[in-house]
């Protein structure tokens, strides 16, 4: 255990777990982690935390630009994400607004392709869930890790295909 208050700070912030915590900050708070990484010797995990950042908030603007999640006409704002791990999968979800839809992304890597999916769809005003965007799993099985990595995070594995569909699943919506 690390008895200073900025190495135990640095210990904690450059495991790769800790990054699944991108989703509940701002982008003022991820900025000043990356900050401080940077500051105390690990420019490489403060890029990484940018990184994730980037990929989760799935704004179009440079990262120096980024100190809210936006909800501007047309871009994607997180309104709920969700990760899981149960040993034999992973997975994935996470639920935007774009203009005046509801979409969700939902992803499950398991260890066997056939039972893997990757799903996005809109709330009808009905209040269900119909699929707009998909891919099969040989499009991307064999690029994510498997669920018994022990250094699996769902959010760098399945993120960028999260956000290619409810990017695809926004170019289909009117």
């Amino acid at each position: 255990m690390n008895s200073d208050p900025i190495g135990a700070f640095v210990d904690e912030f450059t495991a790769p777990a800790a990054r699944n915590l991108i989703r509940h900050m701002t982008c003022h708070q991820i900025q000043a982690v990356a900050g401080m990484l940077t500051e105390h010797g690990q420019p490489e995990s403060a890029q990484q935390w940018i990184d994730h950042h980037l990929l989760y908030c799935d704004q179009e603007r440079p990262y120096s630009a980024h100190d809210t999640r936006h909800n501007d006409e047309g871009e994607l704002a997180t309104i709920d994400d969700a990760i899981g791990h149960d040993g034999q999968s992973y997975s994935y979800h996470r639920v935007v607004t774009t203009g005046d839809h509801t979409v969700r992304a939902r992803i499950k890597r398991h260890v066997h392709t056939f039972q893997s999916y990757a799903v996005a769809e809109v709330l009808t005003p009905a209040l269900t869930w119909t699929a707009l965007a998909e891919t099969t799993p040989s499009n991307w099985f064999e690029e994510t890790p498997s669920p018994y990595d022990r250094s699996l995070d769902v959010i760098a594995a399945l993120g960028p295909l999260a956000a290619l569909l409810l990017t695809r699943a926004r170019t289909i919506l009117p």
